[in-house]
């Protein structure tokens, strides 16, 4: 199926062609971390003519648990995943993200892979309660971390409270300053 889609702050978009039946919920722990969750939700493509309609992909290269080099895409703005490949394999298929597709509701995960590390807690997310918004609970922990005036993530400074700089675009490029100035 021909499909569209793009990265989280709208620099990178594209198309190409899914396999809908290519469907795969991936527990590998390289997908576990690369999606901040526990799993990556992937569709097969086997059209390598997909076409960046805008921006330009950067890419990271890893060892994925199978032993194959994965070469991983992904916008260099804002960090969402978009592919991946394996360079030594021309012939092999990429994998889409498919929550980058625009029509990501029509593709519904046909098998899940790499299980051994899978988290147990996806198993059953019927017993997990659902909530239309974010519940009172969430937001008082968004309002505990707000209290904390500076924060070490990694070598860089995370500035919160009343001198940080509000969630807009701009106040995302002046973070972006203040976090390369702090990790230098």
């Amino acid at each position: 199926m021909d499909v569209d889609g793009g990265c989280l702050c709208g620099a990178i978009a594209y198309l190409s062609v899914a396999d809908s039946e290519g469907c795969v919920i991936c527990h590998c722990q390289n997908c576990q971390i690369n999606s901040g969750t526990a799993f990556g939700r992937v569709v097969h493509s086997h059209d390598r003519r997909g076409a960046l309609a805008s921006g330009s992909l950067t890419i990271f290269e890893t060892i994925a648990e199978s032993g194959r080099r994965r070469c991983l895409s992904f916008c260099g703005d804002c960090g969402t995943r978009i592919y991946a490949q394996t360079p030594d394999q021309p012939d092999a298929f990429s994998e889409l993200r498919i929550d980058t597709i625009r029509q990501r509701q029509l593709l519904t995960p046909k098998q899940q892979v790499w299980c051994r590390p899978a988290q147990p807690w996806p198993l059953d997310l019927a017993a997990v309660p659902r909530n239309k918004n974010q519940d009172r609970w969430i937001l008082k922990c968004i309002e505990a971390a707000r209290a904390v005036s500076v924060a070490s993530f990694h070598g860089a400074v995370i500035r919160s409270g009343p001198d940080a700089a509000p969630c807009t675009n701009d106040g995302l490029r002046q973070r972006k300053r203040l976090n390369a100035t702090a990790v230098d």
